[in-house]
């Protein structure tokens, strides 16, 4: 099958559950391997990563994704997204880092949220790519990427975690493994896809334009883009801090062991 033949439904269906769920279960094998190789002041800083940083790329992700996919007069490029994906990540990290410089954290616990919060970018452009195999129907693709992103990045950190003792080296490996997948798999999917896909420029012209990887950042287009979206990128942020809300308060009043226990709990 070519790479941008739609699959069908059902098959598209199997593989949105068959990579959610193995994804979702490598995500709790991680906080179990932080659980069973270190203390619960380690899954505490792992978690407090994840708690500070997941806000901060929801409001940056402005929920570009769903945009694209249901883009039908397709106002706005590939380019334009993947532009406007690579400002707001870039600003969410700068965000992430002055938090982590500025909140009064030990220097580990800063290098962790700083790192998770690298990963987490990195993971933030293999959505906006995702997006894009998603509108071409070819979620096995997008399966795909999940498991392998989930099964390197519980091998990378246990591994770091293993090597080093330490969660910042679990937190390297999480983000290693996921600028992996996004180099080599997400960028190579959406090349195949994109480069089968040609627009007529005009109608009744032979003349044909092939659409590319290339960000675009138009400055005008990318305002609107920004408008359109931010009330989505808000609503997601807030409902990320209804979630994690209780976990700031938790390692603030009682700690980072306290806030490993509650983490250990719910797992």
């Amino acid at each position: 099958m070519q790479p941008h033949q739609p699959l069908t439904l059902r098959r598209n269906f199997s593989w949105t559950f068959l990579g959610n769920a193995c994804y979702a279960a490598c995500q709790w094998g991680m906080v179990l391997i932080l659980a069973k190789l270190g203390t619960p002041e380690k899954v505490g800083q792992f978690t407090l990563g994840l708690a500070i940083t997941a806000p901060i790329l929801m409001l940056a992700n402005l929920s570009l994704r769903h945009v694209q996919i249901t883009d039908a007069k397709q106002q706005y490029r590939f380019n334009d997204y993947l532009g406007l994906r690579l400002i707001c990540a870039s600003l969410a990290l700068l965000a992430i880092v002055g938090i982590a410089i500025t909140t009064g954290y030990s220097w580990e616990t800063s290098l962790v949220i700083v790192v998770i919060g690298l990963a987490k970018v990195f993971e933030s452009i293999s959505d906006i790519f995702y997006g894009l195999i998603q509108k071409y129907e070819r979620m096995d693709r997008v399966a795909i990427s999940l498991m392998l992103r989930g099964w390197l990045s519980l091998v990378a950190m246990g591994i770091g975690v293993y090597l080093t003792g330490s969660v910042l080296g679990g937190a390297i490996g999480l983000a290693i493994a996921w600028a992996t997948v996004l180099v080599s798999y997400d960028i190579h999917s959406s090349k195949l896809i994109l480069t089968a896909q040609f627009i007529q420029q005009d109608a009744g012209s032979h003349q044909q334009q092939v659409s590319t990887l290339q960000p675009q950042w138009c400055f005008k287009k990318l305002s609107k883009l920004v408008w359109l979206t931010l009330p989505l990128g808000f609503v997601l942020m807030l409902i990320s801090l209804n979630t994690n809300i209780p976990r700031y308060f938790i390692q603030e009043y009682l700690g980072e062991r306290e806030l490993g226990i509650l983490q250990r709990s719910l797992t």
